[in-house]
């Protein structure tokens, strides 16, 4: 979470860049309002719906690791974005949070000790693509971690194979 008075130092200096991931931290509006717009910041999926209703001509695409376990939700959510059909980007992120609701740790603070294991995990749980075998240090992960990592994948290859599997 970098303050707002970086992110305008870099719109000012550094023009060549031109996007960010965001997570939740400074509000949104404000790191646009700081850079000018010359920043597009990139929520992830799994809050990219809300923030693009919130800031509809701000949000032009999103950051989602959730699309190595398939593309379809990610691209059916920035359809909807894109298109702003805010009904269906709606659905489109509660079919995302019910996918990824046993992926992050119950104590938050956790999931930056475990974030590269349980993302592996949950590439491998859905089948997508091979993210290979977890290697140390980042081979240790309890196991309701583990469990809940695979649970995302599972379901998530449920949404891509059901409600998305036209999407393209």
């Amino acid at each position: 979470d970098f303050p707002l008075t970086f992110w305008e130092r870099v719109a000012r200096e550094a023009p060549n860049v031109t996007s960010a991931k965001y997570t939740n931290a400074p509000p949104y509006d404000e790191c646009v309002k700081v850079t000018g717009g010359k920043i597009n910041f990139l929520p992830v999926d799994m809050i990219a719906a809300p923030m693009a209703e919130a800031h509809p001509d701000a949000v032009t695409a999103c950051w989602s690791t959730g699309a190595s376990m398939g593309p379809q939700p990610a691209i059916a959510l920035m359809d909807a974005i894109l298109a702003k059909d805010w009904e269906t980007a709606r659905a489109v992120h509660a079919d995302i949070e019910w996918a990824t609701e046993t992926f992050m740790p119950a104590d938050r603070a956790q999931f930056a000790f475990y974030n590269i294991q349980i993302e592996k995990l949950r590439m491998e749980g859905a089948g997508y693509c091979k993210p290979g075998p977890l290697r140390p240090p980042y081979d240790l992960v309890p196991e309701e971690y583990k469990l809940g990592a695979y649970e995302c994948g599972r379901r998530w290859v449920e949404l891509c194979t059901t409600k998305y599997a036209g999407v393209r």
